[in-house]
């Protein structure tokens, strides 16, 4: 048994859309982790508990349900999960944790709140998130309209978010994609323009490394406040672009980006929505409109579904637009068009946001009133 004194423990996470797929990919992590212990939770919404099954080389240790006063993830951290790693650290019998999140759970907000819990905690460490992901329906999962609840409605019982919303998050918020090797390679080409930056792809879950594993968590949430939306690197000139990768391009697949200082004109942006937002597009990002010139709005589409909101942070420089949209059919030139077009023009601009004051801008339902953002 090692001293648990002698140095922090490292926590690798886990996460997919469906346990099917993360359970092979603990079995390996038990293989090159052998000196670890593996947490597993599962929650019921419906029936408001958390189950917790513990395991390491000898078997299951413990499993457990308890209730929870909302069966969120957030609350599930706080009053279960860090608790229970926390335990397992103390214990001094592991040299690493993996943590194995319920299926479809929203990574980005975890890896977010999860290492400042930890740092609280002097026995426990952030190391790698690792996403489990299904080769065999990764392309359907990304760009097709399927809802959670329409994949399992036991587990995900009212839950409205799209498959590809869920997966998009996962894919910005790992630093570690693990295929199944049965992805083609359109769907590995989506992969790779969606990841986030410095995220490795790992094509069989035999192939990852202690090195990996256990190196702390270097990607970003998808949408970080000083970093709303992932720019690529060979963008480097204000307006629409074309950058697609090399690699991308082989397999059919396409990326355009605007990084942009104007603002959508409402009108011409809400008459473009069914063709940049409508079809089986990954897009993600932040905008901003002249009506609520104090609000960042959040933009995140796949399989034809497209979610509008407001970011809780305001924009420190000024507001900036920045969208990525990513897919693999006919569609590239009329996106660039559309997204060109929908920006406001020099005389618009120069004209000042003074007269917009008050106007419907039909955008009201997503970003509310503009004396909310003002």
């Amino acid at each position: 048994m090692r001293s648990f004194t002698s140095r922090q423990t490292p926590v690798v996470v886990l996460a997919g859309l469906t346990r099917e797929a993360q359970e092979p990919v603990e079995a390996s992590l038990a293989f090159t982790l052998p000196d670890s212990a593996l947490a597993r939770f599962e929650l019921d919404v419906m029936g408001q508990t958390i189950t917790r099954v513990v395991s390491d080389a000898t078997g299951i240790l413990e499993r457990e349900t308890v209730p929870l006063d909302h069966a969120c993830l957030s609350c599930a951290l706080r009053h279960e999960i860090v608790p229970t790693l926390a335990r397992l650290s103390e214990a001094g019998r592991w040299a690493s944790l993996v943590l194995s999140l319920p299926p479809a759970a929203h990574t980005s907000a975890l890896t977010a709140a999860l290492p400042p819990m930890l740092e609280r905690r002097p026995l426990l460490t952030m190391g790698a998130v690792v996403a489990a992901l299904d080769g065999s329906r990764l392309l359907d999962d990304l760009c097709g309209d399927d809802l959670l609840r329409e994949r399992d409605d036991q587990r995900h019982a009212g839950d409205i978010r799209a498959v590809g919303e869920v997966l998009v998050d996962l894919l910005g918020a790992a630093d570690l994609l693990v295929l199944d090797g049965a992805a083609d390679d359109v769907a590995r080409a989506l992969v790779d323009e969606v990841r986030a930056p410095g995220a490795v792809l790992v094509p069989e879950c035999t192939e990852l490394t202690v090195g990996q594993l256990l190196t702390p968590g270097t990607a970003p949430s998808s949408y970080d406040a000083q970093q709303p939306a992932f720019l690529p690197a060979r963008v480097d000139e204000d307006g629409v672009t074309d950058c697609t990768s090399p690699a991308a391009e082989e397999a059919g697949v396409w990326t355009v980006m605007l990084d942009s200082w104007r603002a959508f004109h409402p009108q011409r942006l809400m008459d473009s929505i069914e063709s940049l937002g409508g079809h089986s597009y990954i897009g993600r990002g932040t905008f901003w409109l002249p009506t609520h010139p104090d609000s960042v709005a959040l933009w995140a589409g796949s399989g034809g579904q497209l979610s509008i909101g407001t970011a809780e942070h305001r924009p420190v420089r000024g507001p900036r637009t920045r969208l990525v949209i990513t897919g693999c059919d006919e569609r590239r030139d009329q996106v660039l068009h559309d997204l060109d077009a929908a920006l406001m023009t020099d005389a618009e601009l120069a004209a000042g946001l003074a007269r917009w004051v008050g106007r419907d801008d039909g955008f009201g339902p997503w970003l509310g009133a503009r004396s909310a953002s003002a």
